[in-house]
């Protein structure tokens, strides 16, 4: 759901595998509604209360919500049920298990009044500060938001205070710790983006004299759209693009799917049957995704502030994962010479490689870090309303010079400038090509001299402010990701640890904690949890092993048992540690014998579903233009019947227990366990012991059993969760279906 991932028909849709669920988390969707009907939604975990007339049917005594049976409880659009399904959905959903109140704002057209949204606002804060919910983490999901256009030109600009009704009611439920996720918005006309901060995206910006000092400012997070990797939806590789639609800039906080979604119509009743498609966009269905991402931080986390979560979120999101978005080219600071002539500007610079980053016709934006007064009075003097827009043409290019001239060429330039040179760093960003540069209000504003965006100045004082938009804003490249998901390390080969091959680190130095994707999270690190090495052999956290040049050698040493983390999962196993030279008394070399595997080892196919990352694409807005979304009505699938070939096993020569390797069993985490009890693996062993789990299989030697369990097997049938819970007479053959009964609750 988190990360762009092909998929291609209806069976393979939403195949996902995650560790947290959201359980114990409340989330509040302020939107059009919830349809208690759809079929993908547990109608146990739906709340519903406000109506689109403001009504407030929570009562504040106790914290809870009474149906209105009048609004609160229908979604006559659609638009609420499906970031629903996307928070919570059982095929659909991130946060399978999080707990969801309606909040309708929103009628049948999607418009509504800053009133409503702030009367569902102030229900939630009394939600909040309730008795019965004070305690538990709360998220609020704002698909919707104040649309700018050429029909609505005046942008959100909030100074501290209360001079902005709808964002300062947003922030207090920051202060309240109420965590808020919001739509950045889609665009400013079709397929043409706005930069976020002229909308939701102001509340993302941080604390300043830009912005404001009000309690709350900057913890807002504010999500952007990508779009998804579907050949079933024919979408155009690669797939990791921002959507052509969705805001972008400094206003956001992340981004998420949100383009080319396939999602069930929002009043579907039955999921046994056929069901019906459309093709969805919008930075609505991308805010949902982390809606439910970061429920699932909240999960473990409960008293994470909205700061903390906003810093979560960024630091675990993949970075330069999309391949449209305009960057800077940094050049260090050195001696740079600047003059104009012929209406071009020519900057040469020593130790530059502009032939190596521009071409002619490139069309650049520049980030001057020049403090001469000259200059940025000559360079704003060709970048206003009667000139350029702010942007250039590459005229030609050297490598160490640059020579540009202004993107709007229709214009008399006047301007003079007598050559200089400076120290300085050069910043330049090639724009074409790049998501940025398909901003609706660049391409607008030149049409006309009235085409311009207006404010009211913070005091509210002065009406008509109006903006001439020539640089536009840097977007950062970071992609929502879900760590919470089951994680593997790549040692089933490795049963020990033979202290004379460790010239390259030793076995594990490559190895890491990687999820089923191969994805490598976080760092991992490695540590001796039981047992010793021998003195001078020391493992790194690292996973490398350091062998000093003397250390202790004997015939045998004790086993180790070995932990490996990456913050969100951790593996454990048992390791014998060997020295394939031992040095005896006479200095004679004697090999350790190896025992010889004989049985013939079969590998079964692993078929790995491609995991669909879907968003939906309604559009956040109060009152905003429709989308028209294509429908896809999905064709009948009949999954194909996998008939899998009989293995028949060659007859194997019973081994001695001295042969028996010890990678008969596995040391695992508890809480990573994902295996189900059954009528076909109920002779595995899961024992607890402290932190851990011990897995064999029924025919593992006497000799290799763990002394602990020695009094509890009894008929070669060992499933132990935990000794308390596990009476001996269970144990028995004959108990079999009450001992798994047992294990599974």
């Amino acid at each position: 759901m988190l990360n762009t991932h092909n998929y291609s028909s209806y069976s393979n849709l939403n195949k996902f595998n995650t560790t947290k669920t959201g359980a114990g988390v409340n989330c509040f969707i302020i939107d059009t509604g919830i349809n208690s009907d759809n079929a993908f939604l547990d109608s146990g975990n739906l709340n519903f209360s406000t109506g689109v007339d403001g009504e407030k049917a929570l009562d504040v005594g106790d914290g809870t919500f009474t149906s209105n049976t009048t609004h609160g409880n229908i979604d006559d659009h659609g638009h609420g049920t499906l970031c629903a399904m996307l928070i919570a959905g059982d095929k659909f959903g991130v946060a399978r298990d999080v707990t969801l109140y309606s909040q309708k704002v929103l009628d049948d057209k999607k418009s509504g009044s800053i009133d409503t949204i702030t009367d569902a606002i102030d229900n939630i804060i009394a939600f909040k500060n309730s008795d019965a919910h004070s305690d538990e983490p709360c998220i609020v999901n704002m698909s919707l938001g104040i649309p700018v256009s050429s029909a609505n030109t005046e942008i959100e600009i909030d100074g501290t205070g209360t001079d902005d009704v709808y964002m300062d009611a947003i922030k207090q439920m920051i202060v309240n710790d109420i965590h808020v996720v919001m739509a950045a918005g889609n665009g400013f006309s079709i397929n043409r983006p706005l930069m976020s901060k002229y909308a939701n995206g102001w509340l993302n910006l941080p604390k300043g004299s830009d912005t404001n000092d009000d309690p709350g400012q900057g913890d807002v997070i504010v999500v952007g759209s990508i779009d998804s990797a579907s050949s079933w939806l024919e979408s155009d590789p690669p797939y990791a693009k921002m959507s052509p639609f969705s805001n972008y800039g400094t206003g956001n906080t992340i981004n998420a799917v949100g383009g080319n979604l396939a999602l069930p119509e929002w009043n579907t009743t039955n999921a046994t049957g056929d069901v019906t498609f459309n093709e969805k966009h919008g930075t609505s269905f991308s805010a949902p995704i982390v809606t439910g991402l970061l429920a699932l931080y909240l999960e473990t986390n409960p008293t994470a502030t909205p700061s903390d979560a906003k810093s979560w979120l960024t630091s675990t999101a993949r970075q330069n994962q999309i391949t449209n978005l305009m960057k800077y080219t940094e050049y260090d600071n050195n001696d740079t010479t600047f003059s104009w002539t012929d209406s071009k500007l020519t900057i040469t610079q020593t130790g530059a490689n502009f032939n190596t980053d521009f071409s002619v016709n490139d069309i650049v934006q520049f980030d001057f870090q020049i403090n001469k007064e000259e200059f940025n009075t000559f360079i704003n003097s060709i970048n206003g309303t009667e000139f350029n827009d702010g942007w250039y043409k590459v005229n030609s290019v050297a490598e160490k010079e640059l020579v540009v001239e202004p993107n709007i060429q229709n214009k008399t330039y006047t301007q003079t400038l007598d050559e200089f040179s400076e120290e300085t760093i050069l910043k330049i960003a090639k724009v074409n090509d790049t998501h940025e540069g398909l901003d609706g209000v660049k391409v607008w504003q030149e049409l006309s001299t009235e085409h311009r965006l207006s404010y009211t100045d913070f005091e509210q004082t002065v009406d008509g402010h109006y903006i001439y938009i020539t640089n536009v804003d840097v977007t950062e490249n970071l992609v929502a990701f879900n760590p919470y998901q089951p994680y593997a390390i790549a040692w089933d080969d490795i049963s020990s640890i033979d202290l004379s091959q460790l010239t390259e680190g030793g076995p594990f130095t490559e190895l890491k904690l990687l999820s089923e994707r191969g994805e490598d999270v976080s760092p991992t690190t490695f540590e001796i949890t039981s047992g010793e090495l021998p003195e001078g052999i020391t493992l790194n956290e690292n996973g490398t092993i350091a062998k000093a040049d003397t250390f202790s050698q004997k015939d045998s040493y004790d086993d180790v048992i070995i932990t490996v983390n990456n913050v969100y999962a951790s593996a454990v196993k048992t390791f014998s540690v060997v020295n394939g030279e031992v040095i005896d008394e006479e200095l004679e070399v004697v090999e350790d014998e190896e025992a010889e595997e004989v049985a013939d080892e079969v590998i079964e196919d692993e078929v790995v579903e491609d995991e669909v990352i879907e968003d939906e694409i309604v559009e956040d807005e109060i009152v905003e233009d429709e989308i028209v979304e294509d429908e896809v009505i999905e064709d009948e699938v009949i999954e194909d019947e996998i008939v899998e070939d009989e293995v028949i096993e060659d007859e194997i020569a019973e081994e001695s227990e001295e042969q028996m390797v010890i990678k008969s069993f596995v040391w695992k985490d508890c809480g990573t366990i994902s295996t189900s009890i059954s009528e076909t693996n109920y002779s595995e062993v899961i024992h607890a012991k402290s932190d851990m789990c011990l897995v064999w299989s029924e025919d593992i030697p006497d000799n290799m059993k763990p002394s602990e369990l020695t009094n509890l097997t009894e008929n070669n049938l060992y499933y132990i969760e935990s000794a308390s819970n596990i009476t001996s007479d269970q144990l028995h053959t004959d108990k079999k279906n009450e001992l798994l009964s047992s294990c599974e609750s």
